[in-house]
């Protein structure tokens, strides 16, 4: 039997974290002793696999800690190896009394009892597991399933940084999920659908083909079901009091709403008697009755009194402005007209820190209509036709996505909270809804911890695709380009974008902290010879724009620079004076 050798280059130690990981089939790294390291965040054991003793001509290399002496062996004793497998004695000895047996010999893998099947790619759908380096991205989790990541956290606190990453099994490309357990082809679940709305009736009606053919378009779409997914979160609950709604789109985004790629969905108040605060909808009244609450901002504060705004200024419905210190939200701006924010960032200098807002004049509630720059009473009509109270408006890309669905999205909005669908949910996490956004996962507050465990609430926010965008408006940009516009005082829209950053000018020393909101001052010079390094890192979502937080430390560039009162000097340069 010819023994291939594998090498593994080491980093400083020797940790192997292959222990019980397959190999082959019926095969996997066999563990010799294992030690349980307690110095990290999670618990790491560090094993000794089973060894071979290297050839004569091997044997200078063998007390080599940069080679790893590892072989893939049997999973046990009832199975022994042929060419690159390992299969059952019982099995092998069954083939060899039959000599009829001609092909490959079907294997099942088989694993420890109490083990996780899913560590090892036999998952359900919608399983999540931790995976310690993020390896398992995009590796194959079950049948017509693979793993997609869902968060990632870098771990600095080591001498060694890495990443850990949280997966979930879901349905690969082309495929649908069916009942939360398997994942089929789209082509199987129209045949499907079709099969069961001719059984379902005597007569295959010319209706039920309307139906069948408005099915297949849904399912035909780009990006595998985007829009048909889309409509289907259009009205679900999204937090306490809150439901997702289509967002209105500027000139700029208009472009991108009907190419199918982009969800325009927003987590918003399920109607105008609420209002937004951090990641809930309160009642208005509740709102204004809280006084004892200085960050409570109320709207009959705003309603109650005329406001000159920008000197005199009138405004139309759709202008937007800049507010700093957000003082202006549900102002009045006009006729049946409030300011309403848009986007909310928090700017920090190291002495102070405020809001900005992007508010957006808009009509003050659901019974007015956008006109002619101005705020018009509506009728009440439904997207089909009949009268009623509607608490929302559908742009027309949505509605001929929703038109292809069986039951109309109007009625879905104007009965409230459309049916909870947790497929759907799990399906869009990750998915574009913005320019540079992606929906995302959140973990509710303490305030909605009651509702965290509630299957029928779908905890996705539209957040910036990564830490090198910032949110401006209903759009991320890169953190530089935000930067560069900044510099050169380049006019964007309305108002002069004016970026905060914490001052340059100040002296630090050696071992000073500082709060950095955004994490934009890592590997940032802070001295001579000086960097800041992150310290700890934290992702704030109280927030109506979550963001990171970081402590930074001002410390030696690197391992060649000393600390030496207070500052960093070239520890090859240094002399001693007699």
């Amino acid at each position: 039997m010819i023994v291939i050798m594998e090498t593994v280059r080491m980093v400083k130690k020797l940790l192997i974290m292959v222990a019980d990981e397959h190999c082959g089939i019926n095969m996997r790294f066999v563990e010799v002793f294992k030690t349980i390291l307690l110095q990290y965040s999670f618990p790491v054991y560090q094993c000794r696999q089973r060894e071979i003793q290297p050839s004569n001509s091997s044997e200078s290399f063998s007390s080599n800690d940069k080679i790893c002496w590892l072989r893939c062996q049997c999973e046990n004793e009832s199975y022994i190896r042929e060419g690159e497998k390992c299969v059952e004695i019982q099995q092998r000895t069954a083939i060899a009394n039959n000599p009829t047996t001609i092909g490959e010999i079907p294997v099942l893998l088989q694993f420890a009892s109490g083990e996780n099947k899913c560590q090892h790619g036999d998952c359900i759908y919608g399983e999540e597991i931790a995976d310690f380096g993020c390896r398992k991205t995009n590796q194959k989790c079950g049948i017509n399933m693979i793993f997609e990541e869902i968060r990632k956290t870098l771990l600095l606190d080591h001498s060694e940084p890495f990443y850990q990453c949280k997966q979930r099994c879901i349905c690969a490309k082309n495929y649908f999920a069916v009942n939360s357990r398997k994942c089929i082809k789209e082509e199987f679940l129209k045949y499907q659908k079709t099969t069961k709305e001719y059984n379902s009736s005597t007569n295959y009606s010319t209706a039920i083909h309307s139906i069948s053919t408005q099915s297949d378009k849904i399912l035909n779409e780009t990006l595998h079901g985007q829009s048909f997914l889309c409509s289907k979160l259009l009205g679900q609950r999204c937090g306490i009091n809150m439901i997702f709604k289509e967002i209105q789109l500027s000139s700029f985004s208009e472009r991108f709403a009907t190419n199918g790629e982009i969800c325009w969905l927003r987590c918003e108040c399920e109607n105008e008697s609420y209002i937004r605060k951090k990641d809930k909808c309160i009642e208005i009244q509740q709102q204004t009755t809280a006084t004892n609450d200085p960050t409570t901002i109320g709207i009959e504060k705003y309603l109650g009194r005329s406001h000159s705004i920008g000197g005199g200024r009138s405004y139309k419905v759709g202008d937007k402005m800049f507010d700093y210190g957000c003082r202006k939200t549900f102002a009045k701006c006009g006729t049946n007209m409030i300011f309403k924010t848009v986007s909310k960032i928090l700017f920090s200098e190291f002495t102070f820190s405020f809001y900005r807002c992007y508010q957006r004049c808009s009509c003050i509630n659901g019974k007015y209509f956008e006109s002619d720059g101005q705020c018009m009473e509506r009728e009440n009509l439904f997207i089909d036709g009949s009268r009623g109270k509607t608490q929302t408006t559908i742009s027309s890309h949505i509605i001929n996505s929703a038109k292809n669905n069986v039951k109309p999205v109007s009625n879905k909005i104007a009965n409230g909270a459309s049916s909870y669908d947790k497929s759907v949910c799990l399906m869009m996490q990750g998915r574009k809804c913005g320019i540079h956004m992606i929906f995302r996962e959140i973990q509710p507050s303490s305030s909605s911890e009651s509702f965290s465990s509630n299957d029928k609430i779908c905890w996705l926010r539209c957040q910036c695709e990564n830490e090198s965008y910032i949110r401006e408006g209903e759009k991320c940009v890169e953190i530089q380009q935000r930067i560069a516009i900044a510099n050169k005082s380049t006019t964007v829209g309305e108002t002069t974008i004016r970026y905060h950053l914490i001052s340059d000018a100040t002296n630090y020393k050696i071992g000073d902290k500082i709060t950095d909101y955004g994490c934009q001052k890592t590997n940032k010079k802070c001295g001579t010879n000086l960097v800041f390094k992150t310290a700890s890192k934290i992702f704030l979502n109280e927030y109506a724009l979550p963001f990171y937080k970081c402590i930074q430390r001002c410390s030696c560039i690197n391992s060649k620079f000393i600390a030496n009162d207070g500052e960093c000097s070239d520890s090859l340069s240094k002399t001693e004076i007699n």
